[in-house]
């Protein structure tokens, strides 16, 4: 009988294995060493962070896009970050978290058009602030949004930002 139940859950761990498929994200690091991590592709929660533990200095991200049911994301304390123009065509995203990382133009999140909460905690420089300063920060491509905190993690701002938001439709 024992033997039974162990052929039986090994099946069952395969049936499970060949139902699920995976997608692929590859994290390049600043010296050129990619780091490959596999998820269920239906993932819906992911959290990607640089930590002393796991010793990444992730420079960029690949494979974001293929998720189609994710729902929440966050990045965490990636201070080697280039930028976020890998999030281009992700599209399933309804909560984007962002710490510690570089401040983006928001525009490459376009295609979130479901996207309903945006925290950005990342860093910024000096000209960036000049550039809202004068142009604000254009957020009228998120139909969907329904909050959005900006609080830079190493200045403070010294003006209130002017947030350009979508019109809602009644």
């Amino acid at each position: 009988m024992k033997k039974l139940i162990t052929v039986l859950s090994i099946n069952i761990l395969v049936i499970f294995i060949a139902c699920s498929s995976e997608v692929t994200i590859t994290r390049i690091m600043i010296n050129g060493q990619s780091f490959t991590e596999r998820y269920s592709e239906n993932l819906q929660q992911l959290v990607i962070f640089d930590s002393a533990k796991n010793r990444y200095k992730t420079k960029t991200i690949e494979g974001l896009e293929k998720f189609k049911n994710l729902k929440v994301l966050e990045f965490q304390n990636l201070k080697f970050l280039e930028n976020y123009n890998f999030l281009i065509n992700v599209s399933s995203c309804e909560k984007l978290y962002i710490s510690t990382g570089p401040y983006f133009d928001f525009h490459i999140l376009k295609n979130m058009k479901h996207l309903k909460i945006l925290e950005f905690y990342g860093n910024i420089t000096e000209s960036d602030i000049a550039y809202i300063k004068i142009n604000g920060i254009d957020l009228s491509f998120l139909p969907d949004l329904e909050s959005f905190v900006f609080d830079p993690f190493n200045i403070k701002l010294d003006f209130t930002p002017k947030i350009l938001y979508a019109e809602k439709k009644s």
